[in-house]
């Protein structure tokens, strides 16, 4: 998998954060900014991204749900790095979001134009090109045969590289990221989150780690605990992690 070496954390400052999601609403391409969404939500690899089905957004969300949990992974047509059992946590805004895109003109037209149609409809990618293409074909599509090039998330690499970079520098700013960055980012800011009731002896500092592997699928703590010392290394200093999220679902909506 294109997986980086996890000791080259390259997590995103929550500056660097707000100045992404600011480029994406300004390019307005709907399925990348709702696809680093969940990635900085949820902490999802590209490949588990963009092999989310339709079925995985079926469900009627309660009004005092606040989150939502859906499983990848080895069975359930969306991929993990070595189709390991996985659970996203999707907040119920963001899960939302994308049901709403689901039903929108835009997905339709871009769903009509798949030339792979799977048994049941449901089982349709989350994520199409405008030519009604995977960006990322799951391992298990019936359909991998026969794309000359399997989709492997080359078209979203290419938009960070070209219209997100371009837009990031023309908003005044320098950082380069990838895709994986926003898993990372995702690891910080749950630790950021954490952090304050390690602190104050409400949470036991192994308890916020153990919490972390699970949410984000680590095999071994040796993993989670990377992030703790690129913070220790790094001095990194509290910041409000839930004013923040409010701050980014303010700017997205």
């Amino acid at each position: 998998s294109s997986d980086v070496c996890s000791s080259d954390l390259h997590p995103l400052t929550h500056e660097q954060q707000i100045a992404v999601v600011k480029a994406l609403k300004t390019i307005g391409n709907t399925e990348m900014t709702l696809g680093f969404l969940i990635a900085l939500a949820t902490g999802a690899r590209i490949q588990t991204v963009f092999t989310l089905r339709k079925t995985h957004f079926e469900r009627a969300l309660k009004d005092e749900e606040n989150e939502i949990k859906i499983k990848v992974g080895y069975g359930t047509d969306c991929d993990t790095k070595l189709n390991k059992l996985h659970t996203l946590i999707f907040p119920s805004w963001v899960y939302q979001k994308v049901k709403i895109y689901l039903n929108s003109p835009r997905y339709k037209k871009r769903e009509e134009k798949a030339t792979h149609i799977f048994d049941a409809p449901n089982k349709q990618y989350v994520f199409l090109t405008n030519r009604g293409a995977p960006f990322y074909a799951a391992h298990d599509d019936q359909y991998r045969h026969l794309y000359k090039e399997v989709p492997n998330g080359a078209t979203i690499r290419q938009f960070i590289f070209n219209s997100l970079k371009k837009q990031l520098q023309a908003d005044g700013h320098k950082f380069v990221f990838s895709f994986h960055d926003l898993r990372a980012t995702f690891g910080m800011n749950l630790l950021d989150k954490l952090m304050p009731l390690v602190d104050n002896k409400e949470l036991k500092l192994s308890h916020a780690l153990i919490h972390i592997k699970e949410r984000m699928g680590h095999s071994s703590l040796s993993t989670t605990e990377k992030y703790l010392n690129f913070r220790d290394k790094n001095k990194i200093i509290e910041q409000a992690q839930d004013n923040y999220e409010r701050y980014l679902e303010s700017l997205i909506s």
